[in-house]
């Protein structure tokens, strides 16, 4: 993981773990993992931890996507969340230019 993504996905488990499964499901257009599994799993592994279920969350998602697995893809994931206010903490912290959302296409299914 590079570490302006690393950075970022820190500044989402900090700020909005909570958030977490509204994540989830935005980021099915990136290919993340069947939602209803990937939830029970962690809500199972880690109970009333959302700061780990959140992180475990998004371990899970780098890995499935891999190279799709950038700054820019994860601050449309929270645009698409309604996120705003964390994705442009993510902008101006990783020096990232903001950019029109643009949907993508389901890369990978788990």
């Amino acid at each position: 993981m590079s570490d302006l993504l690393n950075k970022a996905c820190t500044i989402i488990i900090d700020d909005v773990p909570d958030h977490w499964k509204d994540i989830l499901l935005k980021s099915q257009a990136y290919g993340i993992i069947e939602t209803n599994t990937l939830i029970s799993q962690l809500e199972s592994q880690y109970p009333g931890n959302l700061k780990e279920q959140c992180r475990c969350f998004l371990t899970a998602w780098q890995q499935k996507v891999d190279q799709e697995a950038t700054v820019e893809n994860v601050c449309d994931i929270l645009s698409d969340a309604n996120l705003n206010k964390v994705k442009s903490k993510i902008e101006k912290e990783c020096h990232i230019t903001p950019r029109k959302n643009v949907r993508k296409q389901s890369v990978s299914h788990i």
